[in-house]
């Protein structure tokens, strides 16, 4: 129902998560812009796993799912950007997201320098997009081994396609940490100039459900 309700309002739902801890570590591998908790979660809760989202994505929107308002002061408290009740989800979500987003927008002075901004942002994009093309290179590569019936023989073309997977994780590894700084920088920028000194600021269209 939920991604339902993202989709019809012009999110993509790139994940979804079964508990807490899986969605901790699918959101730290794809990095949405929107993750919405469902407070009651097996194992692991949303309520749980919201401190351990936080730091590690602090540009995205966080929106806590529950019954009640019982724990929505200790949700806010760690970092939730918005509390809504499961009954009211249909009428609320999207509303409340946007409204997230608008209100973590920066406000800027006549002192504040665009070109820094302009460059903080095209660096975070420059990022997003060489994680995404070691993605789609991971993803050929991997194609290559299945093709191979999942055994890399002692070829030259084997040993070609081992040396591939391992450099591109590599990579990989480093575009992620430098799109995360990128973003942690952007946040710091937005914090100077938001409402209160402080708020999340990505307003994106991909979203991750947990």
């Amino acid at each position: 129902m939920i991604a339902k309700i993202l989709i019809e309002g012009g999110f993509d739902v790139i994940g979804q998560a079964a508990d807490g801890k899986q969605a901790l570590e699918m959101a730290a591998r794809l990095i949405p812009d929107v993750i919405t908790l469902d407070v009651s979660m097996p194992g692991m809760s949303g309520l749980e796993a919201l401190p351990g989202l936080r730091p590690k994505l602090p540009g995205a929107i966080i929106v806590m799912l529950t019954m009640n308002r019982q724990y929505e002061e200790q949700a806010r408290r760690e970092g939730a950007d918005a509390y809504i009740l499961k009954n009211r989800a249909l009428q609320e979500l999207i509303p409340a997201i946007r409204a997230a987003c608008e209100h973590n927008a920066p406000k800027f002075s006549a002192g504040d320098t665009m070109d820094q901004l302009a460059e903080i942002q095209n660096r975070v994009e420059q990022a997003r997009r060489r994680y995404a093309a070691y993605r789609r290179e991971a993803k050929e590569i991997s194609e290559l081994v299945f093709d191979l019936k999942g055994e890399i023989p002692r070829t030259s073309d084997g040993t070609f396609a081992a040396a591939q997977a391992a450099r591109i994780e590599k990579a990989a590894h480093a575009a992620i940490g430098e799109y995360r700084d990128a973003l942690a920088e952007l946040r710091r920028f937005y914090e100077k100039r938001s409402p209160g000194g402080g708020g999340q600021t990505q307003k994106g269209s991909d979203h991750y459900s947990g």
